[in-house]
């Protein structure tokens, strides 16, 4: 099988609208009596009548007439054409060890005049500047756009799937798609700003420029490896433009037959004998998806896990989908040899994993993305500016790679390093989580919310508290590689997915976005959840865990300046709620809570709200704890002052608490501060004028206005002062009652709102 049907299909659309244009052209002509105007003097005859006219073609029109529908196409519609010279002809036949196009076949024969195609004919600026549509906001890109489509395919093969072995018992076609091939022209390299020397780097026995007219040095331009050189019929001194201009088109004559290049998928398919390990950890994450051709059932291949389809000739396309998307880049593979991979893994990976297999498909696929790029990588732009499909610098030049090795593939360039290119993220915080086996669990599950990439960001403050598989698994959490998930244990002992939102709410109890290098004294952090945890001598805890008495032991793992990684032996949970705490109380036959504290110091508060209906909402958490949310306040951060028993006594005896529903709701919101957090840390921002929930009414304002209570937030002495300049203290026993995203202080004294 072969894609000679592809090509075909295009090239017959090519020559239907050329079929067309040409009867419009002859109901549009002009009377017989009306004379032609005369060709100028610089336009030259048709494209088959240059290369018929100049012998130094002549191997190039034989090879046009041995692909007869090609030849018919090029004969009587616009075309450019690549034409190497006869000497370069002959230069690449002794390259291949052939005598001639005799000992091509017919495939080959086309292969090689297809990729010297490019229908319509195109000016030097046609081929530089060329336009993208499909979208309004779609301008011109300028001379970016240097990967040009040709009428060549790559030939497909056969492949045996390594590691989907059942799905793929035997081999399978693998097709590929439409060859492009580069471009390279002076605009080029300046927009890109990259020199002369990145391409001589990328094709070491190539030319570029020199040809002794310093205008025609400036508007170079190379076919993919080939030169291309003056027009032959006019003196190089007299020249300002390259190309051949002719009535059907444009001949560009090439001092090189253009290299016959492969995708860098077969590049490292064909040389496994120098990178048989890194295409082994690539075959883990191939794809194939089925079609059929020629009624018969073929295969795409391409590869998952972010890693770029190097197996696309084509290239990658960053910007959408329109197929000239594809003109603007190529990808860059950066290769270690086996041994110098080899010898990563032995010292980086394989010390906890034991055996490759055993190592998660998400370590593998972050150091395959290490060195696999979606952007073209020019030598004079590596060392800065340049970087990874990870968003980290690179910070490379040509020492750091084996040049002889070096090459240059049909979708980009293939650079051999002296050294394995080490993910960011195996350097930072998150190293332990990726080369650790014990922390595999965790991994996913920050992998799952997308923020790997905010963790491992060169130079951000962050501070992660990660458990073991074990710690996690103890908490009834686990990753189950055959369903890919993270999976809790419900109340009937089966494992279930863990919701999105159950799991982001988790994984963002256990990242702060600041550097906590130590975690000795006590104090009070926000994580990125919005939830609260404290802190005391190295023990942790966040509400469930506070409300559950139960400390969280933490061990410093990592710590670089400016992020820190820290073991915790237990989850931090915050699923005690608001209402889950305020109605704590054994005795309640009505809230089935599964785990409570030993706490009753708040019952008779908590008795007040119940009497108010439908203030509550109960649903179960993952593990079975009943999940208590208090309805009067709204979604946000609170701090909560509730009275206790003594307090609730002393308060009745002075008729200080409501009879009337929404009097009572009102007097309950004067003990609610919204969005604040305030803790008796000493903390300065913990002192001044708050705003309680509690309304103001105000007929002539759209504005809403809230009652207020002073708090002075000395260290373990918050004082608190109501409307009517009561000052209530908070003892420091009863303070820091963390719930999600707040805290509860209780106190013995009530506030009066009125």
């Amino acid at each position: 099988m072969n894609n000679n049907l592809l090509k075909m299909e295009s090239l017959s659309k090519h020559l239907i609208f050329s079929l067309m244009f040409t009867v419009c052209l002859i109901f549009t002509a002009c009377d017989d009596h009306q004379d032609r105007y005369d060709d100028p003097d610089w336009l030259e005859g048709s494209n088959i009548e240059v290369l018929e006219e100049n012998e130094e073609y002549s191997i190039f029109l034989d090879l046009l007439k041995r692909n007869e529908d090609y030849y018919n196409s090029v004969d009587i519609l616009l075309y450019t054409l690549f034409v190497p010279t006869d000497e370069a002809f002959e230069d690449y036949f002794e390259a291949n060890g052939i005598t001639g196009l005799d000992d091509l076949s017919q495939d080959e024969l086309e292969d090689l005049l297809t990729s010297h195609l490019l229908i319509n004919g195109r000016s030097r600026f046609d081929l530089i500047y060329e336009w993208a549509f499909g979208e309004a906001s779609v301008d011109e890109y300028g001379a970016v756009f240097f990967q040009k489509k040709t009428l060549a395919a790559e030939p497909d093969y056969k492949e045996l799937p390594r590691y989907l072995k059942d799905e793929f018992p035997d081999s399978i076609t693998i097709i590929s798609r439409d060859k492009y091939v580069p471009l390279w022209s002076t605009d080029y390299l300046e927009v890109k700003f990259a020199e002369e020397s990145d391409y001589r780097y990328l094709y070491p026995n190539s030319n570029w420029a020199g040809y002794e007219n310093s205008a025609l040095d400036n508007l170079a331009m190379n076919w993919g490896n080939a030169r291309i050189l003056p027009n032959p019929n006019i003196p190089v001194e007299e020249q300002t433009e390259l190309g051949i201009k002719t009535s059907s088109g444009y001949i560009y004559p090439l001092d090189q037959v253009l290299d016959k290049t492969q995708t860098i998928e077969l590049y490292l398919k064909n040389n496994q004998d120098r990178y048989g390990l890194f295409y082994d950890l690539l075959q883990r994450f191939a794809k194939y998806s089925q079609t059929t051709q020629d009624d018969q059932i073929v295969y795409r291949k391409s590869y998952t896990n972010g890693i770029e389809n190097i197996c696309d000739d084509r290239g990658p396309t960053n910007t959408g989908w329109n197929p000239q998307y594809y003109m603007i880049d190529m990808f860059t593979a950066f290769l270690p040899n086996d041994d110098i991979l080899q010898a990563y893994l032995d010292e980086n990976i394989l010390p906890t994993y034991g055996v490759i297999d055993s190592v998660p498909d998400l370590t593998l696929s972050y150091l395959l993305r290490a060195h696999i790029n979606n952007s073209l990588g020019l030598p004079s732009r590596m060392s800065s500016g340049y970087f990874d499909n990870l968003g980290n610098e690179m910070g490379l030049d040509t020492t750091d790679f084996n040049h002889e090795y070096c090459a240059m593939c049909s979708n980009g360039p293939v650079y051999d390093l002296k050294e394995v290119l080490e993910p960011y993220a195996f350097k930072t915080i998150t190293r332990e989580l990726f080369l650790d086996k014990n922390y595999s669990t965790f991994l996913y599950m920050l992998e799952s919310n997308d923020l790997l990439s905010n963790l491992t960001v060169d130079g951000d403050e962050v501070t992660l508290f990660a458990c073991t598989n074990d710690d996690l698994a103890d908490a009834n959490i686990r990753y189950s590689e055959a369903d890919d998930e993270i999976q809790y244990k419900g109340a009937n002992n089966l494992w279930k997915p863990m919701s999105s939102s159950d799991l982001e709410e988790f994984i963002q109890n256990h990242i702060v976005y600041k550097n906590l290098t130590s975690l000795s004294g006590e104090g009070f952090v926000e994580m990125s959840s919005g939830n609260y945890i404290y802190y005391n001598n190295g023990k942790v805890q966040a509400s469930q865990n506070q409300f559950l008495d139960q400390e969280c032991t933490s061990d410093q793992l990592i710590s670089n300046g400016y992020a820190t990684m820290y073991d915790i032996d237990k989850p931090l949970t915050s699923d005690c709620s608001i209402g889950k705490y305020l109605l704590n109380d054994p005795d309640n036959e009505d809230i089935d809570v599964v785990e409570i504290s030993t706490d009753t110091t708040l019952t008779m508060f908590s008795d007040l709200l119940q009497s108010l209906s439908q203030l509550y909402t109960y649903d179960y958490y993952l593990t079975g704890d009943l999940v208590v949310s208090f309805n009067l306040l709204p979604d946000g951060q609170w701090t909560i002052f509730a009275p206790t028993n003594e307090a609730m006594r002393k308060a009745e005896a002075e008729g200080l608490i409501p009879s009337r529903r929404d009097s009572l709701v009102n007097w309950i919101y004067y003990h609610c501060v919204r969005n604040n957090v305030i803790f008796d840390d000493g903390n300065p921002a913990g002192t001044g004028t708050f705003s309680t929930n509690l309304e103001i009414e105000n007929e002539n304002s759209d504005v809403i206005t809230y009652e207020t209570l002073y708090i002075d937030n000395s260290q373990y002495n918050l004082q608190v002062t109501d409307k009517f300049g009561n000052v209530v203290k908070v003892e420091h026993s009863d303070a820091n009652n963390l719930v999600q995203k707040g805290v509860v202080h209780k106190i013995n004294t009530v506030f009066r709102p009125w």
